[in-house]
């Protein structure tokens, strides 16, 4: 009884989180604020609060710097901003729903990449989900004739998204123990926060910092962002050996709650949208 309990407050509370993050994402979209600047403050922020939960284990001194696996994991930075920037514009141009979808359907192409550098083994189920969610994602991100503003960005977030969980697992792939979990997300926000720094600077923008509004909700997306990484730590280790019921009951709680928030928030849904949240659904359940 008690590791039910265990298993379904971690489930809410990793869910809940990340669909805290798109919801900021649009209410920042509503505010009309600079979303790159928005974006740095959170990944800074993110760096801060991660580096004091591991303070008896600095990553920025010397010898890390010359630990194998510096560099890759925070190259994973340039994805992390790179991304988030394109979930932050599709949430603005077509909600928070489309954008979770879009962002949670990405998990195919991990799937695929492993499968063919991995060599890992895959069902006919598997298979199947595959093929479910690429229509998922066309009967998403193509709307014909309709006045819902939905565009290529949502391809865009699906591409990303895959990309940086791809990442993620060939950082797996690659055996860095001697970087613990929450190391190796100190050292990626770190990355991230330095590339959004060089494009606000390549912009001429770096002042764009200095806006209140800017540094208040890129705080509030950061502390989000941050203990979303951690309700994810503690959901894997709420399920043992069961990280792919994990996985597949977090992805359909976000979408479904995004997209009741969505509702909720008076975004419109055309029918083709909701027949690709449909197989969105079902697509992710087969996967996992």
């Amino acid at each position: 009884m008690t590791l039910l309990f265990n298993q379904w407050m971690a489930l809410g509370l990793s869910a809940g989180l990340s669909v805290g993050i798109f919801l900021i994402f649009k209410w920042v979209a509503n505010r009309q604020l600079f979303l790159p600047a928005v974006i740095v403050w959170n990944y800074l922020i993110c760096v801060g609060l991660g580096s004091l939960f591991i303070y008896d284990t600095p990553i920025f001194t010397r010898s890390a710097l010359q630990t194998s696996g510096f560099f890759p994991v925070a190259a994973l930075g340039i994805l992390f901003m790179s991304t988030f920037l394109l979930m932050g514009r599709a949430t603005a141009k077509s909600g928070a729903a489309m954008s979770a979808v879009s962002s949670k359907m990405s998990v195919v192409i991990p799937v695929i990449l492993a499968l063919g550098f991995y060599s890992e083994p895959i069902s006919l189920w598997g298979v199947l989900g595959i093929g479910l969610a690429l229509m998922a994602v066309f009967l998403i991100t193509y709307q014909p004739q309709t006045e819902i503003r939905l565009d290529r960005s949502l391809g865009w977030v699906f591409l990303g998204s895959g990309l940086v969980d791809s990442g993620l697992n060939a950082v797996k792939y690659a055996e860095y123990a001697h970087w613990g979990n929450l190391q190796i997300a100190v050292l990626t926000f770190s990355g991230a926060a330095l590339t959004g720094l060089v494009y606000l600077g390549i912009q001429k923008q770096i002042s764009a910092l200095w806006n209140r509004n800017s540094f208040l909700w890129g705080s509030l997306l950061g502390v989000v962002n941050l203990f979303s990484i951690f309700a994810v730590y503690n959901g894997i280790d709420a399920f043992p050996k069961k990280t792919a019921v994990f996985f597949t009951l977090n992805n359909i709680s976000v979408v479904a709650l995004t997209f009741i928030f969505g509702l909720v928030l008076g975004e419109r849904f055309s029918q083709r949208s909701l027949y690709g949240l449909a197989l969105a659904v079902l697509a992710i359940f087969l996967l996992g």
